[in-house]
C-alpha cells in the first residue's frame, strides 16, 4: 500500500502537474525505490505459502 502511495504523490508532485513541488517528488521517490527493494526483498525470502497469504488476504467473502 505504501508502494502505491508513494507512486501516486511523486505522480502528483511532477512539474507538469503542480509547479515547484521538487521536495514533494524527492521525497516520495526514495521512498517509492525504498519499498520497491522492501518488497523484491520479501519476494525472493519468503517462502511460498507466506506469499500466497499475503497476496490473498481474505477469502472467506468468496466461499
Amino acid at each position: 500500500m505504501t508502494l502505491l502511495n508513494c507512486a501516486m504523490w511523486s505522480l502528483y508532485g511532477m512539474p507538469f502537474v503542480k509547479p515547484d513541488s521538487l521536495l514533494v517528488v524527492t521525497i516520495n521517490g526514495f521512498g517509492f525505490f525504498l519499498e520497491l527493494i522492501y518488497v523484491a526483498i520479501f519476494l525472493i525470502f519468503s517462502p511460498w505459502v507466506k506469499r500466497v497469504s499475503t497476496d490473498l488476504p481474505n477469502h472467506s467473502a468468496i466461499t
